[in-house]
């Protein structure tokens, strides 16, 4: 007997320590998937980053632009955008050695300037609406396009091309940015377009919420069927439930990222119908209750009348 007491607690302390080493060899494999390489993949697609090679004329204009801001649901972007000269364009100093004028063109936003001789830089801020429609939510796509000119005169007096480098930059939470030139470096105005779309975690975070809505669902569904069809005992509870539902639906489709207009795509996908069984559901679950009231007067001994069999 006593031996068995003495292998029971050696079984038992090596189970512990089998469930706290798997345990720990679990969290480690979790979090190292969880940060080392989901978190990272999800890092890089976020980031947009955009850079020429450096032209092989012997000077060139350095245009840095940083994606500062983003509102999906107003359209709007706002980058901003520093002009430097680079190789014989800039002296010792790292001035501009001749007049340089600059131009960025969008869907109708002109954003231009002029560096004088002994000018160190330009910095500005472009502020422009993206094209795209935030009803698609959250598989929204939003794209801008910019033309960017860089020239100045030649000995003859004439507006020659200035070769540019573009470099642009871009990182916002819960946005995927895709940054892409095209035109070359040393003749015309080159096109920078961006494409801002809405980031995986979001898009996963949403599908997951729209999953929730309808288990939801269809527990509500359940509910009423077997009190109202079947005849189960009905518990006031339910009622409570389906408010509190209501109110909770409401605010965590608030609480989604981005928190996106009413009337997107993730609305009619899940929580529009959520809405409406919850609200069906109390009416039915009020008329079951109504129906099933006692009726009728009291019994001439006190006893109240029997209870309303329908449904």
């Amino acid at each position: 007997m006593w031996d068995g007491l003495v292998e029971d607690k050696h079984l038992t302390r090596k189970g512990a320590f089998v469930t706290v080493v798997a345990g720990v060899l679990l969290v480690s494999a979790l979090l190292f998937l969880a940060l080392g390489v989901v978190h990272r993949i999800e890092v890089q697609s976020d980031e947009a980053e955009y850079s020429d090679k450096v032209p092989s004329a012997p000077g060139y204009m350095d245009i840095t632009m940083k994606v500062s801001s983003v509102d999906m649901n107003m359209g709007q972007i706002e980058i901003g955008m520093a002009v430097l000269p680079k190789g014989d364009l800039a002296n010792t100093e790292g001035a501009v050695t001749r007049d340089i004028e600059f131009a960025v063109v969008s869907y109708g936003v002109k954003e231009s300037g002029t560096m004088a001789v002994g000018e160190m830089g330009d910095t500005s801020a472009i502020s422009d609406i993206m094209y795209g429609n935030v009803s698609n939510y959250p598989w929204d796509s939003h794209n801008v396009k910019f033309a960017i000119d860089v020239s100045s005169k030649d000995a003859a007096g004439h507006q020659v091309t200035v070769p540019s480098r573009i470099k642009l930059f871009g990182s916002i939470q819960g946005l995927d940015i895709d940054a892409k030139v095209q035109g070359t470096k040393t003749a015309g105005a080159r096109e920078l377009s961006i494409t801002v779309t809405r980031s995986t975690v979001t898009q996963v975070v949403v599908i997951f919420s729209i999953i929730l809505i309808w288990v939801l669902i269809v527990t509500v569904i359940a509910m009423v069927l077997h009190v109202s069809v079947f005849g189960h005992e009905m518990q006031t509870m339910m009622f409570a439930f389906f408010g509190t539902l209501l109110f909770a639906m409401t605010a965590f489709r608030n609480a989604m990222p981005g928190t996106p207009p009413m009337g997107v795509l993730s609305d009619y996908a899940g929580f529009f119908w959520g809405y409406v069984v919850a609200i069906v559901g109390i009416g039915i679950l009020t008329v079951t209750w109504v129906r099933r009231l006692p009726r009728g007067e009291k019994h001439k001994d006190g006893s109240p009348p029997k209870e309303n069999k329908t449904r």
